[in-house]
Order: C-alpha cells, then sequence, then structure tokens
C-alpha cells in the first residue's frame, strides 16, 4: 500500500514543471488548454454519469484485499518490465542537460570476463576469475586492456543497452 510519503517522493520531480521554475511550464500550460478546447464539442457524446461511477469506484475496487490478492498474483506474468524500462529510460533522458546532449556521442565496446566454475550453484561469473587473471571488465576482446574500478579512462559514462550489445557513451 503506498504512503503519502511515496506520493511525495512520486509527484515531486514533476512539481517544479508546474511552478514556472522551468521552460516547459507554459509548452504544458498550451497543451493543456488546446487538449481541453478540443474536447469540448464532443463533450456530448461521453456518457458522463457512467465514467464518473467507474472512476469514483474503481479506487474502492482496487483497493480490496481480494482484487489485491488477484493483481499480485497476475501481475508478474504481464510483460511490465519492457515499458517500466522505457518509461525509465524516457524520465532519465529528461532529466539529462543541454550539453549532455550536444555532445559528441562514442561508440564503446565492453567486455564482461567470466570463468566457469563447475560446482553445486557455480557456473559462469566473474567472481570466478582468479587472481592475477583478467579483471572482470575490459574495452577489448583480447581481454587484457582493463577498466579501472572506477570506470577511469576515456569511458566517461557508460549506458548499457542488453547483455552482449554495444554500447554508447557520451
Amino acid at each position: 500500500m503506498l504512503s503519502s510519503a511515496d506520493v511525495h517522493d512520486a509527484v515531486l520531480p514533476y512539481l517544479l514543471h508546474l511552478t514556472f521554475a522551468t521552460y516547459y511550464t507554459p509548452l504544458i500550460f498550451t497543451v493543456t488548454l488546446l487538449s481541453t478546447l478540443l474536447i469540448i464539442p464532443f463533450l456530448s457524446l461521453i456518457p458522463l454519469r457512467p465514467l464518473f461511477l467507474v472512476g469514483g469506484l474503481a479506487p474502492f475496487a482496487l483497493s480490496h484485499p481480494l482484487t489485491q490478492r488477484t493483481l499480485t498474483q497476475f501481475l508478474p506474468t504481464l510483460p511490465l518490465c519492457r515499458w517500466r524500462a522505457r518509461l525509465t529510460r524516457l524520465i532519465d533522458d529528461d532529466k539529462l542537460k543541454d550539453r549532455h546532449w550536444q555532445s559528441e556521442l562514442r561508440e564503446v565496446e565492453l567486455f564482461e570476463n567470466e570463468r566457469w566454475l563447475p560446482g553445486e550453484g557455480a557456473g559462469w561469473g566473474k567472481a570466478s576469475l582468479k587472481t592475477g587473471e583478467r579483471v572482470a571488465w575490459t574495452r577489448g576482446r583480447d581481454g587484457w586492456s582493463a577498466v579501472t574500478a572506477d570506470g577511469g579512462g576515456d569511458v566517461r559514462s557508460v549506458v548499457a543497452f542488453s547483455r552482449g550489445s554495444g554500447l554508447l557513451t557520451r
């Protein structure tokens, strides 16, 4: 169940756009005003009483223990992870400053070195690498051009798209 602190933390990053503190506020206001004016002619076609009935009863129905139990069993089967990742990516992109968007993009390959460790519960992993051997992360296919623990060198920030794919840096 969400507490008021959770709701506050979820709303706080977006509140900035509604207080004329950013240059997005006039754009948000314009889109809201235009969409309101465009929907007025179609308002008579929307059945308002059923809409308000469903909208008013939905919070009670969604917070019912039977619905909560059913949703907690049903929701993990849906492919929401992909949409959550896209939404997180959009929010992170929105937080970037203009100087980051205008900077040069470079493609960087980053490789994870792993070793097979036989036994129960073991398998491939970078924790299985032996001392004096290759480090866990390298820039080259040879496995020896190491990346320091803090990601130093000429790689500033690495964004991974998926395991085994190329990486982009800004």
